[in-house]
């Protein structure tokens, strides 16, 4: 049987004839230790810069440049030279632990539960750390991974996995590559968090607080108090059908939990599920614009009676279990309403009805006596088609995250064996 050759399907132009990559084992390319223990109880406002294990799972990076946490050293410490890998040496599953870093920054100490890699000079951390975390290698990890609870990876279970390599300079040029594009998708990330954080101080300005009966920032030309309403005097309640698994996958459009939590507003061309029912089924368990669906049931309470909006005037849709439906019965502005939900006073009332342990359930009942503030119907267009700008900028960038992200996983694949 032919051996396959050791060639990535995609290479820098200057690489083009520089043959196959070179395997090794890493116990034979790199030496291992193990970092010592600090904790976040031993952390203080300055000192000696410091990497817990914690940071891989919080805010992973491929290359850490940068650290700013720190701790009074102790006696024995490891310390970093800038060419330490890292891998954690437990976690929670195989697939979490099986990840890596490169270490970038000198004199920083490496904390316990992290396996410490230095490679040989004929390799580049940032390419080995790469290598580590993803594809045949980062498989390898997993099933090296051992423990119930909680999983452990040892140095010699690292120093049997495969590397496959180029050149320093080809590793070197291609760590550099990834880095700019982990540039680039951590601009947009920020970009993105600003825009989210800019929306939510929008929303506690542009909504009366707690206790209040006027916004603090609003439109010119528009004052006065907000007229108190409850939920129950604007919408009519009411649960969705459960069917028969037969039922689905074929039919009309069909409104689920998953449409109300992973859309900013629920129109028909985004709902995913069908559904095959009478048409009497049909005409009684409709959403009509306006309507706005709650999540019945949840696991935490966080995202109990999570609320969204049907904004498709022409296409009426299906509404089914685990969903509550507010049928619109009183006039509003449909964009107002999405984020008049949004708002903590109202999702603080909501949360604080909802029931149970394993299953968070709330019901029509207690969203009917919801306390609700609006004004009239000029200022809830205004401020619904302030919200739905801001939105359609947040899904612009989403969007530009998604695709640069594929994008990245798309160059991995290619770059490397």
């Amino acid at each position: 049987m032919k051996q396959e050759k050791r060639v990535p399907k995609r290479r820098f132009r200057a690489f083009a004839e520089a043959g196959e990559w070179n395997e090794a084992k890493l116990g034979d390319v790199a030496t291992f230790a193990k970092g010592i223990g600090y904790s976040k109880d031993d952390l203080v406002p300055k000192g000696t810069p410091v990497i817990l294990y914690g940071r891989m799972y919080t805010n992973y990076v491929t290359v850490i440049d940068a650290v700013d946490t720190y701790v009074e050293p102790l006696h024995g410490s490891i310390y970093s030279t800038g060419r330490e890998v890292i891998v954690p040496a437990s976690g929670e599953t195989a697939e979490d632990i099986s990840i890596a870093s490169a270490v970038r920054q000198p004199d920083v100490l490496l904390g316990g539960d992290l396996n410490v890699i230095s490679p040989d000079d004929a390799y580049n951390p940032t390419f080995l750390a790469l290598f580590l975390s993803r594809g045949k290698a980062k498989q390898e990890l997993s099933r090296k991974a051992q423990g119930k609870t909680v999983v452990h990876l040892h140095g010699g279970d690292l120093s049997d996995v495969d590397v496959v390599a180029p050149a320093l300079k080809e590793q070197q040029q291609i760590g550099t590559f990834c880095c700019k594009l982990d540039d680039l998708i951590t601009s947009h990330e920020r970009k993105f968090q600003k825009l989210e954080h800019l929306k939510q101080a929008y929303l506690a300005e542009m909504f009366p607080a707690k206790g209040e009966r006027q916004p603090r920032r609003r439109f010119e030309g528009f004052s006065g108090d907000w007229e108190g309403k409850t939920l129950g005097d604007l919408l009519a309640f009411s649960n969705g059908f459960n069917g028969s698994r037969e039922m689905y996958g074929h039919g009309i459009k069909y409104i689920s939990v998953m449409d109300i939590l992973n859309n900013d507003y629920i129109v028909y061309d985004n709902i995913r599920g069908q559904v095959d029912v009478s048409e009497e089924t049909a005409k009684a368990f409709a959403v009509t614009y306006g309507d706005v669906l709650f999540q019945r049931s949840s696991e935490t309470f966080d995202e109990a009676g999570t609320s969204n909006v049907y904004v498709d005037a022409d296409r009426p849709a299906v509404f089914g279990g685990f969903v509550i439906c507010g049928t619109k019965v009183d006039e509003y502005d449909p964009f107002f309403m999405k984020h008049l939900l949004d708002t903590k006073p109202v999702r603080h009332q909501i949360i604080s009805t909802a029931q149970g342990a394993q299953h968070i359930n709330v019901g029509q009942e207690s969203l009917s006596h919801v306390q609700i503030f609006l004004p009239n119907m000029d200022e809830q267009q205004k401020i619904g088609a302030f919200f739905r700008i801001m939105d359609k900028k947040l899904q612009s960038e989403h969007q530009k995250l998604a695709k640069l992200r594929a994008l990245k996983q798309a160059y991995l694949s290619e770059l490397f064996v």
